[in-house]
């Protein structure tokens, strides 16, 4: 027997016979047949079909052959990972009018045909396999009405088989509603292009009906899911993503460069804080928020890239950055000359450069790691009002990976800048410190090693910026975003199990879903908080500027000048100038052959080194 993989129904039962060439060869794999099924044509000696050609039956004057699908999704759309997760779809119809139609919902939640666009999310994509063959079915999500809440708003069939909008509360409450699953199925492309007919499921995966537009009310209902697809127009869509306007995507002039994290509505900033009432004597920087002011240090902080992402792109928070170039050392770890940096012993090896410096990280492995010691004590060092805080912590951003210092190590050239420490500095050259490659190696210096490109549960030091409006919308907080991070994982669209910053009395905490609680009266329980408790931020880049840094830098007589597109160098003249760019590239090499040059110059953080002089860092415009 021959059934047709999608519709289950029998197509073919009988014997096959095999076919010869020519010189009565047998023909591998291709057969006749004699078909004793209902529909069969009996005209089998003379090959014809008795009901002419308008008839599609198999007869014995044609011949068959099999051949494997390698693709065993081949046919129907088949999304997963942030396919599902991350992206929202419009779903365009294709009737040929290029009248721009889409998939939506009136005023009364009915899906029909509209001119008015509606974003689905493909939810809960279900792999289901039968007969050597798979289909991923899916629920329709509408897309939130706002960046925040999620309104858990699907596609459901009630009782009068009509398709409408309802909450998933009310569709699991009420038994007259019936939760919708759709394959979708291929069933024209043109230009490269896929479009896809609509095709109701049981959770199973089974298919029931197709949807089709009818043709006064513009309505989606269901047809006999054999008969419409074989004998009437069939209703397809183009389904096209929709870029996200979840989070933020910064330009490549905004990373690498300092910035201000400005509380919204007022005008306080992020900053590193180690003297406040509430971290004073504690050993660490932690992060705080305060009124610019009230501030006691420079607020900006450097912003680097962990991760380039068309979705949910990660970044970092620096402080006092040292954007390290590719250099060559004794693989021994010998620092003694003619070892050490850029070594003449005949044994160095390459090293890739490197951003160090004080990474905001937040400090919720710390709090677990205490809570099980003394909850009220250890714990509390890393918490305010029993919320977890962040940090500014020595480390080292190299490749994919953040290298974060044990406390006992530093990025210090002398030991002794931070007492009873060690240094992984071996040499300051150029204005740069470099660090012994030996410790990358053993990994001796290190308390922990993070993969920063991943959005997991161990990622504590990169963060997402999730808008509080719409991009492009034009209202108040389009360019506000909430500072989000990782705790027990991301939670994508429903944003149960990510944490995000929040303000609190001027200290930098984690509003989320569980912060353990450890008060005096011995309650074990967790202050709950969400998203709607975080603090929304802006950039400003125009007022920024770093600890290690001004707009003119002094070296000696001479002075380097940061302009919008270029650098400034005056008295230095017949001196070799190198700029180099944040990731150590040489973006120029000259000899001046004045007192005064201008040197052309990407926007964004640059080194730059002056024959016989300290190299010194600036920021282009």
């Amino acid at each position: 027997s021959i059934s047709n993989r999608e519709f289950a129904n029998v197509a073919f039962t009988g014997q096959l016979y095999n076919v010869k060439d020519a010189e009565g060869n047998v023909v591998a794999g291709k057969y006749y047949f004699i078909d004793h099924t209902k529909d069969a044509n009996v005209n089998y000696l003379e090959g014809l079909s008795q009901h002419g050609a308008a008839y599609n039956f198999l007869n014995c004057g044609d011949t068959i052959y099999f051949d494997d699908v390698k693709d065993a999704t081949r046919g129907y759309l088949d999304l997963s990972g942030k396919q599902v997760t991350d992206t929202t779809y419009v779903f365009n119809l294709i009737d040929g009018l290029n009248n721009e139609m889409f998939l939506t919902a009136d005023v009364n939640d009915t899906l029909t045909i509209a001119k008015e666009q509606l974003e689905f999310q493909l939810d809960n994509a279900t792999s289901v396999t039968a007969n050597g063959w798979t289909k991923t079915i899916y629920r329709l999500k509408i897309k939130d009405a706002n960046q925040i809440d999620n309104d858990y708003k699907y596609i459901a069939l009630d009782q009068n088989h009509k398709f409408v909008a309802k909450y998933e509360e009310d569709v699991t409450s009420d038994p007259s509603l019936t939760m919708a699953w759709f394959a979708f199925k291929e069933d024209a492309h043109a230009n490269g292009a896929h479009y896809y007919a609509m095709i109701l499921t049981n959770a199973k995966g089974e298919a029931l009906q197709v949807l089709r537009r009818q043709p006064i009310s513009n309505e989606m209902k269901v047809d006999d899911l054999c008969t419409s697809m074989g004998t009437t127009t069939t209703t397809i869509f183009d389904i096209k993503p929709v870029k996200s306007h979840i989070y933020v995507q910064l330009a490549d002039e905004q990373v690498y460069v300092p910035a201000n994290i400005q509380k919204e509505p007022y005008q306080a900033f992020l900053y590193e804080d180690a003297g406040s009432v509430y971290s004073a004597g504690k050993g660490m920087n932690f992060v705080g928020v305060q009124p610019k002011n009230v501030t006691p240090e420079a607020p900006s902080v450097y912003i680097d890239l962990a991760k380039k992402d068309d979705y949910r792109p990660l970044y970092m928070f620096v402080v006092d950055p040292d954007s390290v170039p590719a250099y060559t050392f004794c693989k021994d770890g010998n620092i003694e000359a003619p070892h050490g940096l850029n070594p003449s012993c005949g044994h160095e090896e390459s090293y890739d450069g490197y951003l160090a410096g004080r990474f905001m990280i937040n400090l919720q492995d710390s709090v677990d790691l205490y809570e099980n010691i003394n909850k009220l004590q250890n714990a509390s060092i890393f918490k305010h009002n029993n919320k977890t805080r962040l940090a500014f912590v020595e480390a080292i951003h190299k490749g994919d990976k953040l290298y974060i210092l044990k406390s006992d190590y530093t990025l210090g050239l002398k030991a002794w800048e931070k007492k009873d420490s060690k240094t992984v500095i071996a040499i300051e050259q150029d204005g740069h410190k470099y660090i012994n490659p030996k410790y990358f190696k053993d990994n001796e210096a290190f308390l922990a090693v993070i993969d920063v490109t991943k959005a997991d549960d161990a990622n504590k030091a990169a963060f997402a910026l999730r808008r509080v409006g719409f991009e492009g919308d034009g209202s108040a907080v389009e360019n506000q975003f909430y500072i989000e991070t990782a705790t027990t994982g991301y939670g994508a669209f429903k944003g149960e199990t990510a944490a995000w910053l929040k303000e609190e009395d001027g200290v930098a905490v984690l509003a989320q879903k569980a912060n353990k609680n450890g008060n005096h009266e011995g309650s074990d329980d967790a202050i709950n908080e969400g998203i709607n408790q975080a603090t929304p931020f802006t950039f400003d880049f125009e007022n920024a500027t770093t600890p290690t840094e001004n707009e003119t830098i002094g070296t000696s007589a001479i002075s380097v000048v940061a302009t919008d597109g270029a650098v400034i160098v005056k008295g230095a003249q017949g001196k070799k100038v190198t700029i180099s760019n944040v990731l150590g590239q040489t973006i120029a090499n000259t000899v001046l052959t004045s007192d005064e040059v201008t040197i052309t110059a990407p926007a964004g953080y640059v080194t730059v080194a002056i024959e016989g002089e300290p190299a010194v860092k600036a920021i282009v415009k």
